[in-house]
């Protein structure tokens, strides 16, 4: 039976086979990539969904640059900030 068998994706893979070659790491770097591969599943579902759900359009508030902040943008912010929020460098 292979690892994909188990339902761990090509990056999990990859993360698992680097990890044995360098056993002394911390694993803060694969905790980064898994953090954003979690998030940037969450933005390409919202994305897929789009025209199904209300996530077109303006949120109604102005971002630093003067431009109109646009949902999915907020949406992607929020998943980002949730998936690596708790990584100790951000702190």
């Amino acid at each position: 039976m292979s690892l994909y068998d188990y339902g761990i994706t090509a990056q999990q893979h990859i993360l698992l086979q680097q990890k044995e070659r360098f056993p002394d790491a911390s694993g803060e770097f694969s905790w980064l990539l898994s953090g954003i591969t979690l998030a940037a599943k969450m933005i390409e579902s919202q994305v897929r969904r789009a025209g199904l759900v209300d996530v077109l359009g303006s949120t109604g508030e102005t971002n630093v640059q003067g431009e109109s902040v646009q949902k999915l943008d907020h949406y992607a912010n929020a998943a980002l900030m949730h998936c690596l929020s708790n990584v100790a460098m951000w702190a």
